[in-house]
């Protein structure tokens, strides 16, 4: 059979049980598994045979027959050479969905910027002995949109169980290809551990959001000083990369807090950044440090947060914003500092914060459980009245008598649970709602109890 290809032509002889290939192309030839053939002598061909010629490539599958089977004769062929750049050429490999954010299409790409979204866990770092962060991208090409501090919601099913966690994305805006979340472990913690024992790369995960009112972007300053301590570093480095990431003319002084060195996190991220940046300084504090336990020589500052070190470490204090984010405790030791010193506390930016974003579990459905004062809630859309007590939130109790209120991270930092409320309340601490929505008679369900009998439009 006489077969042509772009002015070569190449012979096979069906003469079983072996098949033969002939060269009959003089000025360009044909290369077999890239060894010239001598022009018009057939060879046997052999399973995973490839064929070069001109503009082409021929792969062949020989069944029952090996490459041990019919071996390429000696004097079929010359020695291996390179393959002129006439004859075919491999295309590149697919691009992997953040290259092709690089080409000319990149107008093409989706950008993330907020809804359900799953995700694909490509990389998982250990931090640390017991903390994870997981680098995750999108399906399909996409440009993550956020701003610096803010978090999003897992929507997980564990042992069949539907779950949310929400957690602050480590990552910065300014790297918008990946979206990353550091997991600390917690004792017993449900999600931390799963995520840190279970999720494997190329994992699915879904998401929601992104949330949070806690970020730099929303109080422009000149100087800024970031406090946090254990897993609050997390929104404080998604901050700090974007900050020089954009070259934003601010100073920035850092003072994070961990039990001993080993628990640093982020540590050569933020040193690089301290390098790099000479506008970026970095202080830590460790509580538990004893150089008789082998930890090494350390030349920072020891025990917990007073006022001798923030003297120390930001002269100016008073003249900067700061953003303090860690567990309850020490943001309320931070803040009776500050109010030591006379700081304006209008310039007090903080998220409380645990490894697990603390958020209450829903109540079952059916009526709960009241002590103490009790008042009247009417659910005006649903036209349900209820009683209540003032340790029950108002998402609580709607859930428990069946009524739907949006929520994500149960928490009074995303808002989603946002209703209008006529009645007197309390309002946790931990409840980011801002005084001109409050004074607009909005209140956050998940973190909002009852102080006097309501009417809630829902």
């Amino acid at each position: 059979m006489l077969t042509a290809f772009s002015g070569a032509t190449v012979l096979l002889n069906y003469d079983l049980p072996t098949v033969y290939i002939e060269n009959m192309d003089s000025e360009n030839g044909l290369f077999y598994n890239r060894r010239r053939l001598d022009y018009r002598r057939p060879v046997p061909l052999v399973d995973g045979a490839r064929i070069d010629l001109p503009g082409f490539r021929l792969e062949f599958t020989i069944a029952g027959c090996g490459q041990e089977d019919a071996p390429l004769p000696e004097g079929g062929a010359e020695q291996a050479q390179q393959i002129p750049a006439c004859f075919y050429t491999p295309p590149p490999p697919p691009a992997s969905p953040l290259l092709s954010t690089l080409l000319d299409d990149r107008r093409e790409v989706a950008v993330w910027q907020g809804g359900v979204t799953q995700l694909q866990v490509v990389n998982i770092v250990a931090e640390t002995d017991d903390c994870r962060t997981f680098q995750m991208r999108g399906m399909e090409p996409l440009l993550f949109s956020y701003q610096p501090g803010q978090y999003v919601t897992f929507l997980l099913n564990i042992d069949g169980r539907d779950v949310k966690r929400a957690y602050s994305m480590s990552s910065s805006p300014s790297r918008p290809y990946l979206l990353e979340v550091t997991v600390k472990r917690v004792q017993g913690g449900l999600v931390s551990n799963w995520l840190c024992d279970r999720v494997r790369l190329g994992d699915r995960l879904t998401v929601e959001g992104p949330y949070g009112k806690f970020t730099c972007s929303n109080y422009p300053s000149a100087r800024m000083l970031f406090i946090a301590a254990g897993s609050g570093m997390t929104p404080i480095l998604s901050m700090c990369s974007w900050i020089a990431d954009t070259a934003s003319d601010v100073d920035v002084k850092l003072l994070a807090s961990f039990k001993s060195p080993a628990d640093i996190l982020f540590r050569r991220e933020l040193e690089l950044l301290a390098a790099r940046c000479g506008n970026f300084q970095i202080g830590y504090t460790v509580t538990r440090y004893s150089d008789r336990r082998g930890q090494g020589s350390w030349t920072g500052f020891t025990g917990r947060v007073n006022e001798a070190m923030l003297k120390l470490f930001v002269p100016d204090l008073l003249e900067r914003d700061i953003f303090m984010c860690g567990p309850g405790p020490f943001a309320e030791a931070v803040k009776k500092i500050l109010r030591q010193v006379d700081f304006d506390m209008s310039r007090y930016h903080s998220e409380s914060f645990s490894p697990v974003r603390s958020a209450r579990q829903p109540l079952q459905r059916g009526e709960p459980e009241l002590r103490g004062a009790q008042h009247r809630v009417k659910f005006t859309r649903s036209g349900i009245s209820v009683a209540t007590d003032e340790h029950i939130t108002l998402l609580e109790l709607a859930e428990a008598h069946g009524i739907e209120v949006d929520y994500s991270c149960r928490a009074g930092s995303c808002g989603e649970c946002e209703v209008k409320c006529r009645g007197e309340v309390a309002v946790g601490e931990e409840c980011e709602i801002d005084a001109r929505t409050r004074a607009e008679g909005f209140v956050y369900a998940c973190c909002s109890t009852a102080k006097s009998d309501l009417e809630i439009d829902i």
